[in-house]
């Protein structure tokens, strides 16, 4: 098996960030050595484990053969980019309560997932907390270079609002 491959797009974005995409064997590694995100494909899901400081903390599934692996390190990477590139943060996170249309976010035993409205059976990704879960949804409702414009973009391209600057 090999390890799973990225859109050039988002292997792009990603060293622009910049954090590192490697391949170890049948596993796709992205980050700074720090924090890492390790893909490896198991049965007809990856697995995505994040690491914090060489110490496993949280793994997620995603499905295989589409764009929810960019999508998913596209925005969990987005706001680091637009910190690097002296960008004000974007909120990326929209209403916890809704799913955008053709998508649905919902609770299972393990954690928060993201389902094809059409076709419940159909997970695009599983074990996630609710919020990421969200997140991803609404990233995903969205066509991947749609989603690489507004992160890039200094007003979030019409999609994501920016962070409201800390009161003093």
């Amino acid at each position: 098996m090999n390890a799973p491959a990225l859109d050039p797009r988002t292997v792009d974005f990603l060293r622009s960030v910049p954090v590192g995409v490697t391949t170890d064997g049948e596993t796709l590694i992205v980050g700074d050595g720090e924090i890492e995100y390790r893909v490896t494909p198991e049965d007809d899901l990856l697995v995505v484990e994040w690491v914090l400081r060489a110490v496993p903390r949280e793994t997620v599934r995603l499905a295989t053969g589409s764009t929810v692996l960019d999508t998913f390190l596209i925005v969990s990477h987005a706001n680091a980019w637009r910190g690097a590139h002296d960008f004000p943060l974007l909120d990326l996170w929209g209403q916890q309560e809704s799913s955008p249309e053709g998508l649905t976010v919902v609770e299972e035993k393990s954690g928060w997932s993201v389902t094809l409205a059409d076709a419940p059976l159909r997970l695009l990704a599983a074990e996630m907390r609710q919020a990421h879960a969200t997140r991803l949804a609404r990233a995903l409702a969205l066509p991947l270079e749609t989603l690489l414009t507004a992160v890039q973009d200094p007003e979030g391209g019409g999609v994501y609002g920016r962070v409201p600057p800390p009161q003093d």
